[in-house]
């Protein structure tokens, strides 16, 4: 008779970063079998092809035939996720009679203007959790334990898993990164709870790489810009969108140099930006492009909703082909060493099954662009080359020397933190 113990593992499981969860308050919030196990089953299945006595019932559902349950260990802790807004004086800032406040993780929005039952909340558990797996087959056991630092190292749980959160790792083995494409290391003074700081160092990152930092004086062009323009011989979206729904706003054109603005005393305030006179410049050179049918930040995740302040419009991008499509790129933050390192994971498979459908780009005055379609020879593994090799060099026009933004951008980019990975998950000379 199989000995008991044999049966069962408990397994300790360190928390790396923390997730949102609603009802934080209640005991026992964290993970879910109900999420874990069909994706820890999913990557095991792709990994052998099993006996039909692994399973639970394979013709159904393909599970297979364990059990599997989490004990959090300890209290957890319950990390703020806003801050009162103040001026630069330092005072309380206040609209229409109340409060405001300022979100400390810009890569979760969908707190504003929920209900406080609906509401989410970070939450972390510095002594971890105990995963507990039960089974009559014990080489399905042996075989699940042997890839658990493989699994955790590639897969997050709870809300916005592939910026960050929601990662855990095992207590006594270390992670396995074989599958990660690229890293990038953040400062050492970035200490190993400071989670804000580390997700803004993500959120700045992805912008780099998506749409561009266009904030409080810091202004740097998207390394998409110059992918799309210099390795593909064509435009990005941002000019396309421009001239199709003529958002060329007074703000835009004053910042651009093309006029000054005396008239109106908000616009007049801002500095204008020689970087992006030479923009400007292209754009009315490019206005052949105005009818290309080609996306490229939409390679990165489909954005829904773009809010053009700047010219007072909302951008909206819809398919009737594609349901819902999220960002390729999964961010695997892991503190070793001393230091953050955030290990980069891409799903090209994902972006080859969008190629070629149809994308329609609305705003918000009823006008709209049709057959958008994803540039076709998009590589992930090509671009992030790219960027490592052209760095920062042509990005910024920014006022703001010292601000946290730009540290954020330079530390990463201009410090050659941004590492391609071999096949092993070491770094290439």
């Amino acid at each position: 008779m199989e000995n008991n113990n044999n049966l069962k593992r408990a397994i300790p499981l360190k928390q790396d970063t923390p997730m949102w969860h609603f009802q934080s308050y209640q005991s026992g919030c964290c993970l879910r079998a109900t999420e874990v196990k069909p994706k820890l089953d999913k990557f095991l299945i792709k990994l052998v092809d099993f006996q039909d006595n692994y399973y639970l019932d394979k013709s159904k559902n393909n599970a297979l035939d364990y059990k599997l349950w989490f004990e959090p260990i300890g209290c957890p802790k319950e990390i703020p996720i806003e801050k009162p807004s103040t001026d630069k004086f330092g005072n309380l800032k206040f609209k229409k009679g109340k409060q405001m406040y300022d979100n400390l993780y810009p890569l979760f929005f969908a707190n504003m203007g929920a209900t406080d039952r609906d509401k989410k909340h970070l939450i972390y558990y510095p002594e971890g959790v105990t995963m507990h797996l039960f089974s009559f087959n014990t080489e399905l056991l042996n075989f699940i334990e042997n890839n658990l630092p493989a699994f955790f190292a590639s897969h997050s749980f709870g809300t916005r898993q592939d910026k960050g959160f929601g990662f855990f790792s095992l207590k006594d083995k270390p992670l396995d990164f074989l599958h990660a494409k690229y890293l990038f290391k953040l400062p050492k003074d970035v200490k190993k709870l400071d989670f804000e700081t580390l997700f803004q160092y993500i959120h700045y990152f992805h912008k780099m790489i998506r749409s561009g930092i266009n904030e409080n004086g810091v202004y740097y062009k998207s390394f998409m810009y110059f992918y799309a323009k210099e390795k593909c011989n064509t435009t990005w979206d941002k000019p396309v969108i421009r001239y199709n729904f003529e958002l060329f706003s007074p703000l835009y054109k004053h910042i651009s140099c093309q006029e000054k603005n005396e008239t109106n005393d908000k616009i007049k305030k801002c500095p204008q930006r020689a970087g992006l006179k030479d923009e400007r410049e292209l754009f009315a050179k490019e206005k052949k492009y105005k009818n290309s049918k080609i996306l490229f930040r939409d390679a990165l995740g489909l954005a829904s909703k773009q809010m053009w302040l700047s010219y007072g419009d909302t951008i909206d991008i819809v398919s009737k082909e594609v349901d819902r499509f999220k960002s390729p790129i999964t961010y695997r933050p892991v503190y070793e060493n001393d230091c953050w390192r955030v290990y980069l994971y891409f799903d090209q498979g994902a972006i080859d099954s969008i190629k070629g459908r149809g994308f329609e780009i609305k705003n918000s005055r009823n006008r709209k662009i049709e057959g958008m379609q994803i540039f076709k020879d998009f590589s992930l593994e090509e671009y992030f080359d790219f960027i490592i090799q052209i760095g920062l060099a042509r990005h910024t026009d920014s006022k703001e020397h010292g601000n946290k933004k730009l540290n954020y951008i330079e530390n990463i980019f201009n410090n050659n933190n941004l590492k391609k990975l071999s096949n092993n998950g070491n770094t290439t000379k």
